[in-house]
């Protein structure tokens, strides 16, 4: 997923310390930091839990035209948290069935319209920077 993400997103996860990564032998600390300031606790600090959904059968069906919003490089530009041209030849190949990439996808569909809603509400997406900020515990 590296060659999707800006490069300065890319550098900043490249770059984090295993401090910034691992604290008290628990992954995802950034993540979890960040999550921390808009998520309930227990809803970040719960165990895993998960289903199997059909994303090729969505992306393909009944999804196909909210993907294609969500990849409109004008959006993708708008957060510059991905490379368009790298993410529109995923979708591209996915759809004509060269490749599946339905995880990988979906995964940043999910992301892409989070940050939109986000911004709708009111709540400011968290850039590399912020995480940065978050992870070092300066405000």
């Amino acid at each position: 997923m590296i060659s999707e993400l800006d490069h300065r997103t890319a550098k900043f996860c490249i770059e984090a310390t295993v401090n910034m990564r691992v604290c008290q032998r628990q992954g995802k600390w950034i993540l979890r930091g960040t999550l921390h300031c808009y998520v309930p606790r227990d809803l970040v600090d719960r165990s895993k839990s998960g289903f199997g959904i059909p994303p090729a059968t969505w992306l393909h069906g009944s999804l196909r035209g909210l993907a294609e919003s969500l990849l409109r490089k004008t959006r993708l530009r708008q957060y510059e948290y991905f490379r368009p041209a790298s993410l529109l030849k995923m979708w591209r190949e996915h759809f004509s069935r060269k490749i599946n990439s339905e995880h990988r996808l979906f995964d940043i569909l999910m992301f892409q319209a989070w940050l939109g809603e986000s911004r709708k509400t009111g709540y400011q997406a968290v850039s590399v920077k912020g995480a940065a900020n978050v992870a070092t515990g300066n405000p």
